[in-house]
């Protein structure tokens, strides 16, 4: 026993030693990688700057582009409406100065320049300003006089050269940047791989060793069940007087477990068919985005390997990168606004609004139109007037849902041609009406009144869950207050919402 205490010691003690060498390597890991992971962002803001600098300086030279072609329209035309760049031009120029000494304050080169091409900015205005000024006063031959003589274009390429230069230099310091960020990315991921090794070193050391430890506790586990029959040998005989009250007791036992094992089992069925028509109604959902999502990701595709190629084999500029990037962000935000949408529409209000109904359906038709579409549904939206409901919005649309994908599931199980769905709204004796007709060939009169009842279903076991119409029922009546029926028509089934 004394050694098998010792080496129960030893085990905790070895246990504990690891746990703390690892716990003092991982701090040290996690902060060297916090270091490594700061100088990258400052290296990145760096970055950042340097782009700022650089379209700063873009803007500024487009300004003043827009100051000449203001002047040249107004002195060729004389109309002042040609002035308008020239205008907006002068508007600007001075903040973009601004906007670069700030952003250039770290940098005395920079600030030289900049320096330096303010006053050739106010001597390029005022030949603007001189030309405009002849051109209303004296003329055109006046002004052109002024244009002629050349100082505002030799001013011009002056200012073109140092902005050149600025520029330039922010490009060189962009490359700079750029390689240090990279290098204080490389090092955030070696000091993570180096930590996930050790990590699993220890991890396996620690394994062995409760490997070593359950061996040993299995032992002592053997030598108690040696025990434990003995002590079962001795009280034998107090078993034997306690027979007669064990069967009255197992008999009750017998009966409650038999009554529970019934409740259990029609909870677990119950369960089981609820979480079916939950995965049912996600499943939907992921169908009804993936056909959202496809043409989009299509296009995203294209703009991404459009850059690949340009940048491969000639024709890749700024412009086309900014356009594709932008491009791909609408895209992106389209696609997230889908996202945004499905979850919106499942989400309940939890307040009561006045909403229109034709919205309403329109809303729950285009969350799945798209994939009707593909299995070849049609569906008709018709409104009289525009009748309105005092309720929520997305449950009275999780219910027409439900009432499309029962209408679905019919046409998919006949497979009939020319599956149409069709939406009719109008207002009646102060309540809102909504029918939706379907041809897909009816109910059997035999079960028309219990198609509301949970979980009832004419499907095959595991491809239906009896719960949508139920669901929806539920909420037009108990939670809006109103009346859901349904009759055969020509040719289809009919469901009547009142409200």
């Amino acid at each position: 026993m004394e050694y098998k205490a010792r080496e129960t010691r030893f085990f905790t003690f070895t246990f504990i030693l690891s746990l703390i060498l690892t716990v003092t390597i991982l701090i040290g890991l996690s902060w060297l990688s916090h270091r490594f992971v700061i100088n990258q962002k400052v290296a990145m803001q760096w970055e950042t700057q340097s782009y700022r600098v650089i379209n700063e300086f873009s803007e500024l030279l487009s300004s003043l582009k827009d100051l000449e072609t203001g002047e040249r329209g107004f002195i060729i035309t004389g109309d002042r409406k040609y002035l308008e760049p020239y205008t907006r031009g002068l508007s600007v120029v001075n903040r973009h100065l601004s906007n670069l000494r700030q952003l250039t304050s770290d940098n005395p080169a920079q600030q030289q320049r900049i320096n330096s091409i303010a006053p050739l900015i106010k001597l390029k205005q005022s030949v603007l300003y001189e030309a405009i000024k002849l051109r209303s006063a004296e003329g055109f031959q006046s002004a052109s006089e002024v244009v002629k003589a050349g100082l505002g274009r030799k001013t011009m390429d002056s200012i073109l050269e140092i902005a050149d230069q600025a520029i330039g230099e922010e490009r060189r310091l962009l490359q700079i940047r750029s390689e240090q960020e990279g290098k204080y990315s490389h090092r955030v991921v070696h000091a993570l791989v180096f930590g996930d090794i050790f990590n699993a070193m220890v991890l396996l050391a620690l394994i062995a060793i409760l490997l070593r430890e359950n061996t040993r506790r299995r032992k002592t586990e053997d030598e108690l069940t040696v025990d434990r029959r003995r002590l079962e040998t001795i009280g034998k005989d107090l078993r034997e007087t306690n027979e007669a009250l064990e069967a009255s007791i197992e008999k009750l036992r017998i009966e409650t477990a038999e009554r529970v094992k019934a409740v259990e089992a029609l909870r677990s069925r119950e369960h089981l068919l609820i979480q079916e028509s939950r995965m049912a109604a996600m499943g939907e959902m992921l169908v009804n985005i993936s056909h959202h999502w496809r043409q989009p990701l299509n296009v995203l595709g294209l703009k991404v390997q459009e850059l690949g190629l340009t940048y491969k084999y000639g024709g890749f500029s700024e412009e086309l990168l900014d356009g594709n990037v932008s491009e791909a962000m609408a895209i992106i935000k389209h696609m997230s606004q889908t996202i945004s949408d499905f979850l919106n529409f499942l989400t309940p209000t939890r307040e009561k609004i006045l909403f229109s109904v034709d919205q309403a359906i329109r809303k729950a038709v285009g969350l799945v139109e798209e994939n009707f579409r593909n299995n070849g549904i049609t569906i008709g939206i018709s409104s009289v007037g525009d009748p309105q409901i005092n309720g929520d919005p997305n449950e009275f649309g999780q219910a027409l849902l439900n009432l499309l994908m029962n209408a679905k599931d019919a046409f998919l199980e006949g497979r009939a041609a020319g599956a149409k769905i069709t939406f009719l709204s109008w207002r009646e004796s102060n309540r809102a009406v909504v029918t939706v007709t379907d041809n897909a060939g009816g109910i059997e009169e035999k079960i028309l009144n219990k198609i509301f009842d949970a979980f009832f279903t004419t499907k095959e076991l595991g491809k239906g869950t009896g719960v949508g119409l139920f669901l929806s029922k539920t909420i037009i009546e108990a939670n809006m207050g109103g009346r859901l029926s349904v009759r055969n028509v020509e040719g289809g089934a009919e469901f009547r919402i009142e409200v």
